[in-house]
């Protein structure tokens, strides 16, 4: 097979020294030839079983289809120039736009934005010169959950599954769309669905166990499944991170660091393993590493809010509160519904003004995001009682019981001293002994 550089120069040669004798279309032919093996090898490489080279060797997949956009783009020039009107230049065109945008959305490292829409606008192209290839949907699909267009991303999959209904890659990503709008049950469903389908296919598992990190706050299930994954793929730089999370969240640190360092060391590009890092050493109270960390992790990925709270949670601790409310204000400039960055700002407000209406505000929208929750009823009645406000104070209190507020805080925070000599707090600790 001619390496396409060479190939190219020597039909610039000919068609130079033969201009548009039929040499120059036989040359053509033979280059068109070995440019479609090439290009229907990397087609075949992203179709293949042997998916699991391709899941995780990120940098080499994206390389593939950036070669592969250049391979259909020479096609269609070289078929276009001569053979005008050949069926064949609506396909070499579409591959080319399929190949050009799905280099352009990095699906494994962090995306430009600006690149993520153009490669979106390529796929679009792919889209409208034939919306049967199911490659171009499923990638649309992809695109649009980035943006968190998650009902729209939903409309594109379905015709992804519609049509091949086993396609694994498609079922994982119906998973993520709706876990994101917090359809959990409906996720699950699609993620116990795509192990059924590819028992070797390592995300899904991954998207198992974080439900139980991140929704059901059950550690140790969660630790099982990330082993799981662990167990079929050893040099997954993610499922280690998330692993380091699920110790750090037990307080078991040792863990944490050895499975986050195993991570980054596989691969130093995630954002996330930096932030366990930073969230790590804040616990430890090692307030200049966990900003280091914090920061190196923004260096890598701007738009990731998670950093920019770990910094906020240092600079609270200093009491250092016009600074913590901007890093919190920076997180919610990427996330407008980021619960943590929401309390974590209203408690800032509070304590440089216990008065302040913006505290109220912020707890008010933790109830909002997250309902469920005891964070921001507990947030209320902190607000009330240091204001003085009985009622309001207790009631917040016993929805914030009622949802399982942590009972040890309601003996050391000073915060609900006012409520907290009242029998009406007596009793309420009483009717709710459930809580954790």
């Amino acid at each position: 097979m001619w390496g396409n550089n060479g190939a190219l120069y020597w039909f610039e040669k000919l068609k130079k020294d033969y201009k548009y004798s039929t040499i120059v279309k036989e040359a053509a032919l033979n280059i068109m030839a070995s440019l479609l093996d090439s290009g229907q090898f990397i087609i075949n490489s992203y179709l293949s079983a042997n998916k699991k080279i391709f899941r995780n060797q990120g940098k080499q997949f994206d390389y593939l289809f950036s070669k592969g956009a250049m391979i259909f783009d020479t096609l269609y020039k070289i078929n276009k120039m001569y053979f005008p009107g050949d069926n064949d230049n609506k396909y070499y065109l579409k591959q080319y736009y399929f190949m050009k945008g799905r280099s352009l959305f990095n699906s494994y490292y962090k995306s430009d934005k600006t690149e993520e829409n153009e490669g979106l606008a390529y796929l679009n192209k792919a889209y409208q010169l034939d919306s049967t290839d199911m490659n171009v949907v499923h990638c649309i699909a992809i695109v649009l959950g980035s943006q968190k267009k998650y009902e729209l991303a939903i409309k594109y999959e379905k015709k992804v599954l519609k049509k091949y209904p086993r396609w694994s890659y498609a079922t994982n990503a119906m998973g993520n769309y709706l876990y994101y709008l917090r359809r959990y049950n409906e996720a699950i469903m699609y993620y116990e669905k795509t192990i059924r389908i590819d028992s070797l296919y390592v995300a899904p598992l991954n998207n198992i166990a974080s439900y139980y990190l991140d929704i059901l706050r059950e550690y140790e299930i969660s630790i099982k499944y990330f082993k799981k994954g662990l167990s079929l793929d050893s040099n997954s730089t993610l499922t280690w991170q998330f692993l380091g999370d699920a110790y750090y969240r037990l307080k078991n640190y040792d863990s944490a660091f050895y499975c986050t360092y195993k991570g980054n060391s596989i691969d130093s590009n995630f954002a996330f393993g930096w932030v366990n890092l930073g969230n790590i050493y804040y616990d430890l109270k090692k307030y200049d590493s966990a900003i280091y960390y914090s920061r190196k992790a923004i260096a890598i990925d701007s738009d990731y809010s998670d950093p920019w709270i770990t910094q906020a949670n240092v600079y609270y601790d200093f009491k250092n509160y016009d600074s913590t409310i901007y890093y919190c204000r920076k997180a919610l400039e990427i996330d407008s519904g980021y619960f943590y960055a929401w309390r974590k700002l209203g408690y800032s407000w509070m304590a440089k003004n216990k008065s302040d209406i913006q505290a109220l505000n912020c707890f008010k929208k933790v109830t909002q995001l997250f309902p469920d929750s005891f964070e921001g009823y507990y947030g209320l009645a902190c607000f009330y009682s240091l204001n003085s406000d009985k009622k309001a104070a207790l009631e917040n209190f016993e929805k914030a019981l009622q949802l399982g507020l942590t009972k040890g805080r309601l003996y050391e925070d000073s915060n609900i001293d006012f409520i907290r000599k009242t029998p009406g707090f007596k009793k309420l600790v009483l009717q709710y002994p459930s809580g954790k």
